[in-house]
């Protein structure tokens, strides 16, 4: 209950401009970092986990948020993706910015539409 109060309250400050402990970060560290911890959940759930990515994305962030939301992208993808399928993360550069993908074999989301 207290991690629940604790992301609230930081999801709030965030929302409020009030982020704290901005730093220049390497991205890709904080990627193969999590892909090492995940890649034994990966391999129990009969699914490949693979990373192609710069060797150093460096943004301005707060290291325990895009440690959290790597973890989280990464926690869902593993869950909801059936044995033998496949996680896999990648960048493209367009233009001045380095887009990071994180992509499934999973099931999706499904849209409503009205």
């Amino acid at each position: 209950m207290l991690h629940l109060v604790d992301t609230m309250l930081d999801l709030a400050e965030t929302e409020a401009g009030l982020i704290h402990n901005m730093e220049i970060v390497n991205f890709t560290e904080f990627i193969n970092d999590a892909c090492e911890l995940y890649q034994a959940l990966a391999a129990e759930s009969k699914i490949e986990l693979e990373s192609q990515i710069q060797p150093q994305i460096l943004i301005n962030g707060n290291k325990q948020f895009l440690q959290r939301l790597i973890g989280n992208l990464l926690d869902n993808a593993i869950k909801y993706t059936a044995p033998g399928g496949r996680v896999t993360i990648n960048d493209e550069i367009v233009g001045n910015d380095d887009l990071v993908k994180i992509a499934d074999t999973g099931m999706g989301i499904v849209s409503r539409q009205p």
